[in-house]
């Protein structure tokens, strides 16, 4: 107790149980720990340090005897767990996190007691993942206390991991931080602290935070390892049964597409060289496809080769190519770059309806050659409508060093056309936000369109850059290449960043289309 009567400020990381764990549930059992009972309160569980020397006296083994120094350093860990109301709280101090069985808490509870407790004019902090584009995990500080609108946060984009702010009771805590576990800085003292508890599981058992950000259960990033291992059980079953209905392989990073010469599955250099990756063709190659499993993906690698140097010029593992879409238990689940996700039902029906309804262009377009550079694609298809071809005519644009490309190819009837080969998410992504960023630069900035105009075909250009256009005039015209005999399914990210660009580029004026074309061996 401090000198005034009052607890000191103390930092407490809180778990919750999951409803039906029991307390011998909630450690790592491969972990021996001692158990000491707190009296009134609950149960120490506490794992022996051993002293050794700081990793950083190593540095210094050849110059001194580090020995003579006399510096041990440890690593103590402990957790208390505390029963409250039929459940069980799990608090860790020192290296406790380690000592945590994390199947057996519960997800999001720090953020749900948080976004409670704290009203949205004090947040201080977020941590979120963006999706538009690259996936990019971003966190933001603000210098003083603030609203959600005040960070940036796009609700139809943005997954919000956590959040840090003041509560607007100040029994709940100085400051609260919130995503799978609390972190509360707080007055309590141990004879407190089981009430503490209790304001705690009241805030996150009130369903009130839905009405107040009805977007946040859009999407939710799965971290409980018992549902991840199902999940991947799912597609591994899936998998060694070839049931490849929404599961398919896409390069899951930006690329020179220009130099890729194709992919190898195989470590060795003798394997076969493929021109694009495919589910089929990875399981064609393997030797046992019937016992695949995800660990399989996870050891297996996707190799790229420079067309130029035929020098291997990057790699990821299979699984983190491997995109797939899985139903369980009346809940969708999206496997996206390594990462599991699940998706509100009713957020993923106003996307697809929204995908549904952007109409398809009237351009005449060519299929695309299995075999061909994007660039050369973009050639022929200029040439074949007599249009301007801008692939790769970069803008400099917003300071710095950002670039914009404008579009792929222009047409006299003012068709910005971007076509991208069916790629990943983060690929697809990035093509419908740079139209976006192109078209609205177009609209907005007469900066930019006299750049534009210095980049243009003679028989192109603007008739004055500098007076303002009119955007009906304009069509943003998305072309995706495809060798699926079926209608075209993007990626859900993908699909959510082209509902979003679609929106800003409507509202501006502009017409927007999505087309797909075909992948043909012969087409050149």
């Amino acid at each position: 107790m401090s000198k005034q009567g009052r607890p000191p400020i103390r930092a407490l990381t809180i778990f919750l149980a999951k409803a039906g764990i029991m307390a011998d549930e909630l450690l790592d059992p491969s972990k021996p720990v001692t158990e000491t009972a707190v009296r009134d309160v609950g149960t120490l569980y506490s794992r022996r340090s051993v002293l050794r020397a700081p990793t950083w006296a190593s540095f210094f083994e050849d110059a001194i005897d580090a020995d003579q120094l006399h510096l041990r350093t440890s690593s103590a860990s402990a957790v208390l767990v505390v029963p409250v109301e039929q459940r069980f709280f799990v608090l860790t101090f020192g290296y406790g996190r380690s000592l945590v069985n994390r199947a057996a808490v519960e997800e999001s509870f720090g953020l749900k007691v948080t976004l409670n407790a704290v009203t949205d004019g004090r947040i201080r902090s977020i941590d979120r993942r963006s999706f538009e584009g690259i996936t990019t995990h971003i966190r933001e500080q603000a210098s003083k206390e603030g609203s959600f609108g005040d960070f940036g946060l796009n609700v139809e984009r943005d997954l919000l991991r956590a959040v840090v702010g003041g509560p607007t009771d100040p029994a709940n805590g100085i400051r609260l931080a919130g995503m799978d576990a609390l972190s509360a800085a707080c007055r309590v003292d141990l004879q407190g602290l089981p009430a503490l508890l209790a304001r705690y599981l009241q805030l996150a058992s009130d369903p009130s935070y839905k009405e107040r950000y009805p977007w946040i259960d859009n999407i939710a990033e799965v971290r409980d390892p018992s549902l991840i291992v199902t999940l991947n059980d799912h597609v591994s079953d899936d998998l060694r049964n070839r049931r490849l209905d929404r599961k398919w392989l896409s390069v899951p990073d930006l690329m020179e597409w220009h130099d890729v010469g194709g992919f190898r599955y195989s470590d060795s250099n003798k394997g076969p060289l493929v021109a694009d990756i495919h589910l089929s063709t990875y399981l064609n190659q393997l030797r046992d496809a019937d016992a695949v499993t995800v660990d399989t993906l996870r050891r297996h690698r996707v190799r790229v080769f420079s067309a130029s140097s035929e020098q291997e010029v990057a790699r990821w593992s299979t699984f983190k190519c491997l995109y797939a879409e899985v139903e369980y238990e009346g809940a969708t689940y999206l496997l996206n770059n390594g990462e599991w996700y699940r998706i509100d039902q009713n957020f993923e029906r106003r996307i697809n309806e929204a995908i549904g309804s952007v109409p398809r262009s009237a351009i005449t377009t060519i299929a695309y050659a299995s075999n061909e550079a994007e660039a050369r694609y973009n050639e022929r298809l200029a040439e074949s409508l007599d249009a301007c071809l801008m692939d790769q005519k970069n803008i400099s644009f917003g300071g710095g060093r950002s670039k914009v490309e404008f579009c792929d190819v222009l047409t006299a009837e003012r068709q910005m056309v971007h076509v991208k080969r069916y790629r990943g998410s983060a690929v697809l992504s990035h093509l419908f936000a740079q139209g976006a960023v192109s078209a609205m630069a177009l609209a907005s900035d007469a900066e930019f369109r006299k750049k534009l105009n210095g980049k243009l075909c003679a028989t192109h250009k603007l008739p004055d850059p500098l007076q303002r256009l009119n955007a009906s005039d304009w069509e943003v015209a998305y072309v995706v290449a495809s060798d699926s005999a079926n209608d075209l399914k993007l990626p859900f990210f993908s699909r959510v960043t082209l509902r979003n660009a679609a929106q800003h580029l409507v509202a501006l004026g502009f017409r927007v289309t999505l087309t797909k074309i075909g992948v043909e061996d012969n087409a050149v």
